[in-house]
């Protein structure tokens, strides 16, 4: 059985220069894709089926990994479908002018190389990296403590957020993790035994002792005899 998981990194603190520029550039185009998919569709350019199409050789689109401007424009797309279906009562909104949007990847743009994190960047963001920031680099290249293994990673994102106005990033780590099914656990469902003791101490009888053994907190019910001379009595103690 295959449960998905998202791994979280705070990684602000171990971008240099040169990534944190990577990161805002791409971030940023994200934000200024979604509003132009939203105006685009708000305007009746274009249909929500057709809109991946009518973007694809937009600036801001191709300033993206393909998959990564799939995901940003999928995001409007589910929005307006929403709002359709009487899901939200809110139209989707637009992103402010110097906003920052989060940034994703699919396995198309994911490789991972020992503990090291290879995202794919684009023709035209390495050009301009290249030419605004001397910077010449094929991939966003992160390096981690911890990574799943490369068969079960399924996207990763990278989240920017102003706290207090610095901004800091989070690296989502999206997986696939093989687990063993468990049982539901039933309070109802008790295991018992019956059996029959000899009450010698007390009542000098036999005497009926249920055993309890719950499946999910292994508790266990017997009968135990007290023996208090003319107020014998026998009583019921639970133990684990």
């Amino acid at each position: 059985m295959q449960c998905t998981r998202v791994l979280v990194l705070d990684i602000t603190r171990k971008l240099s220069k040169g990534q944190q520029i990577i990161i805002g550039h791409l971030s940023y185009s994200t934000a200024k894709l979604w509003n132009i998919a939203n105006h685009a569709f708000k305007n009746q350019e274009t249909d929500l089926y057709h809109l991946k199409h009518y973007l694809k050789y937009n600036f801001w689109h191709k300033n993206l990994h393909s998959q990564s401007a799939q995901a940003v424009i999928e995001k409007p797309q589910r929005s307006w479908r929403n709002y359709f279906k009487g899901h939200t009562k809110n139209l989707p909104g637009f992103q402010p002018r110097d906003g920052h949007l989060s940034v994703r990847w699919r396995r198309g743009g994911i490789k991972i190389i020992g503990n090291k994190l290879r995202l794919s960047l684009s023709k035209q963001t390495r050009k301009y990296l290249k030419e605004a920031h001397g910077i010449e680099s094929r991939y966003l290249w992160l390096e981690l403590l911890k990574i799943p293994a490369l068969g079960a990673v399924r996207e990763v994102e990278i989240v920017p957020k102003k706290i207090y106005g610095h901004w800091r990033y989070f690296l989502h780590i999206i997986y696939r993790k093989e687990i063993q099914p468990q049982k539901p656990w039933n309070k109802n469902h008790v295991h018992r035994s019956w059996c029959f003791e000899s009450c010698n101490s007390c009542c000098g009888r036999k005497a009926a002792a249920i055993y309890f053994r719950w499946a999910c907190f292994g508790f266990e019910t017997s009968l135990v005899c007290e023996a208090q001379g003319a107020d014998s009595k026998c009583s019921f103690k639970t133990r684990r």
